[in-house]
């Protein structure tokens, strides 16, 4: 479903002038190009989040009778990384008040530091789930060669 979405994202990002340089887009078609662009970078943020429950999940299944210890360690990153995900998704929304500010350069708002929405996104990859075969390959037994 959340692959769909992006599907939509990309169709009307190329309406408004994805796979054309820039030079040759109305200032109303950088507007929808930067608006579709927004809504495409939450789907992703938020596809992304759900394809690490599913991978954490899959590892739960995997460990859920052997290693007691590591399943604990699995929910609380999961936790983790559920509230990053909200708190970036929910960064990308409040950066511009109006929000069109974003992409609409004829509107003014009051919008913060791009490093703040950077910050958060790197704060939420940083609790990524790529940690977990490190984790899980420490303590097993490798033929010497």
């Amino acid at each position: 479903m959340v692959a769909f979405f992006g599907s939509i994202c990309n169709v009307y990002q190329v309406a408004n002038g994805l796979g054309r340089h820039i030079t040759t887009l109305t200032p109303g078609e950088q507007s929808g190009f930067e608006k579709w662009t927004l809504i495409a970078e939450i789907q992703v943020i938020i596809g992304t989040c759900v394809t690490k429950m599913s991978v954490s999940i899959f590892i739960l299944r995997i460990l859920s009778r052997t290693r007691k210890n590591i399943t604990y360690l699995v929910y609380a990153l999961m936790v983790i990384v559920v509230v990053t995900t909200l708190a970036l998704v929910i960064t990308f929304l409040l950066q511009c008040r109006p929000l069109n500010a974003v992409y609409n350069p004829r509107v003014h708002g009051q919008c913060y530091s791009k490093h703040v929405v950077f910050g958060v996104a790197y704060g939420q990859g940083g609790w990524s789930l790529e940690t977990f075969p490190t984790i899980l390959a420490a303590n097993l037994e490798q033929p010497s060669v």
